[in-house]
């Protein structure tokens, strides 16, 4: 699942993915996500940090307190490049962080990072 509040962005992404032979979903907002893991089986969600109604973060927080969603990957995808707010989505749970701008390369080593049954 491709979340960010840039609809670029997240058609920029999600075509990347699908280029690579995976289904993608989007979210405009934390919020979204969160209803559509309610409905949907995810893999990896690929997570944008500054976004209206819910950031990502919060998001972050969000899925990694359900237990239902334990093992679910998620990356931040993001232009928040101090060290600080990396260490904080990594202690809050993230898998990855990647700095916009995003290219097709640095996204499928993420992804292999993280499984290599993704590929």
């Amino acid at each position: 699942m491709v979340v960010d509040d840039s609809r670029q962005i997240r058609r920029h992404v999600s075509r990347t993915l699908v280029e690579f032979e995976h289904e993608a979903l989007e979210a405009e907002n934390g919020q979204v996500c969160l209803d559509l893991l309610e409905k949907e089986k995810v893999d990896v969600i690929l997570l944008d940090w500054n976004m209206p109604v819910m950031d990502g973060l919060e998001t972050l927080k969000a899925i990694k307190a359900k237990d239902e969603l334990w093992g679910l990957k998620v990356i931040m995808m993001t232009t928040e490049n101090k060290d600080e707010k990396i260490q904080e989505a990594m202690e809050q749970g993230a898998d990855e962080y990647i700095m916009k701008p995003l290219t097709k390369e640095v996204i499928r080593e993420r992804l292999e990072s993280l499984d290599d049954d993704l590929f």
